[in-house]
């Protein structure tokens, strides 16, 4: 075994009170089959897999869902353990995986759900924007309108306006620059 395996060791202390030997035997018994040697142990390393996956969630709840889904894991795997008397580390490390993986899928959720909350909260502005501005534009005069659409949502130039509605270019212009300043003005109060 190689240093991280020694590392794990270290990271991960069995914890005491069953016999090595009995530990052995009901690791045996598991990889043969054994539901009820899992259990046992289950409820043996139950305590200290729980310390590990809290400490490594953060919270009881998403910790209870690794350790779930770490004995599930573990239950269908152990015939692949070679040393029965690796159980504990190899069952921690599954453990340690589990709970890393489920922090970075968790990390990566919430930032997605922050990035969809902040684009409908823009959105949400942009539309009580967009529904102000159109207030505010329908409230000026019929020519103002004409002007302002035309300009900034039609984007021809101060010629083509003229030309399109019959009037010099000082009148456009000038009538832009009138609607303009009321379009300020009242949104300034709306706001």
């Amino acid at each position: 075994m190689g240093p991280r395996s020694a590392l794990n060791m270290e990271m991960f202390p069995r914890p005491a009170n069953l016999q090595d030997q009995m530990l052995l035997d009901l690791v045996r018994a598991a990889q043969e089959g054994s539901s009820q040697a899992y259990s046992r142990l289950v409820r043996h390393f139950h305590r200290a897999a729980s310390a590990i996956a809290f400490a490594k969630a953060g919270d009881r709840e998403t910790a209870e869902d690794v350790l779930q889904e770490a004995w599930l894991s573990a239950y269908q795997k152990i015939e692949t353990l070679k040393s029965p008397d690796r159980f504990w580390p190899w069952f921690a490390i599954i453990v340690s995986n589990l709970s890393r993986d489920r922090s970075r899928r968790r990390r990566t959720e919430q930032a997605a759900l922050t990035k969809v909350r902040t684009s409908s909260e823009v959105t949400s502005q942009l539309s009580d924007t967009n529904e102000l501005i159109l207030r505010v534009v329908s409230s000026l005069t019929e020519e103002g309108r004409r002007l302002i659409i035309l300009r900034f949502m039609g984007r021809f130039s101060y010629a083509e306006i003229a030309d399109m509605l019959g009037l010099s270019l000082n009148h456009v212009k000038w009538g832009i620059q009138v609607a303009f300043q009321t379009i300020r003005l009242k949104m300034k109060d709306c706001l």
